[in-house]
């Protein structure tokens, strides 16, 4: 799989091995989603996604058609378990979304998220050649970070905070700020920020420290 030389280190040569480790990455991004992830006792979201990092490392490592590949069969993962695990058309039905609701939920909060992690390729160079430039490292995770922040708005704008403001009504709830209701942009902006910025400085962290290792250990396989 490996060849060492002085001058340049190649590696993943044929497309069976590279679909072999994508394939082992994204297992593990399976399991990683199914054991769960610590989140906060408001419900405003998942404080670290553990499952985003082998994911997120497909496109590190073998470059943008297999990160765009793989996020494409962990998004319609993630639509199955929300249908079937977490019953998201069940509670999409107690909420009163209309059809066209239902499918903006599923492109906007599902697909389109998984996607924008697909370009975690989108700046790949063969042979780690960019695994010690942490400028890109972080460009990239902006890029998708930023797409992921901005599918989650459009969504919790438009969609959810219909439902949040209803509830509000009926059950005469005042446990929101009156000033945050005032400003629903800032409201949903605030809501989705806070675990996308989490997830976003973690995940840039841990490949910080991962990628220069992981190169230098495949470098001497």
């Amino acid at each position: 799989m490996f060849k060492n030389n002085n001058t340049k280190t190649i590696v993943f040569n044929s497309p069976l091995q590279k679909y072999v480790i994508a394939s082992v990455l994204f297992g593990l991004t399976i399991v990683l989603e199914f054991i769960g992830s610590a989140k906060f006792s408001s419900g405003i979201g998942s404080l670290f996604k553990m499952a985003l990092v082998p994911l997120i490392l497909i496109g590190f490592l073998l470059g943008l058609k297999y990160s765009l590949i793989f996020a494409t069969l962990y998004a319609c993962f993630h639509i199955l378990k929300a249908f079937f695990y977490s019953n998201l058309m069940g509670y999409m039905e107690i909420n009163g979304l209309t059809l066209p609701e239902k499918l903006s939920v599923l492109l906007l909060d599902y697909f389109l998220v998984d996607m924008a992690y697909g370009l975690s390729g989108l700046l790949y160079l063969p042979n780690f050649s960019y695994f010690n430039k942490y400028k890109k490292i972080w460009s990239n995770l902006f890029i998708i970070f930023s797409l992921v922040l901005f599918f989650k708005f459009i969504a919790s704008r438009f969609i959810w905070l219909k439902i949040l403001l209803e509830t509000i009504q009926n059950n005469n709830d005042y446990s929101y700020p009156p000033a945050l209701l005032k400003y629903p942009n800032i409201l949903c902006l605030f809501y989705n920020i806070i675990p996308v910025l989490n997830n976003f400085l973690i995940t840039g962290f841990i490949f910080s420290f991962l990628n220069p290792r992981l190169k230098m250990y495949l470098q001497n396989k």
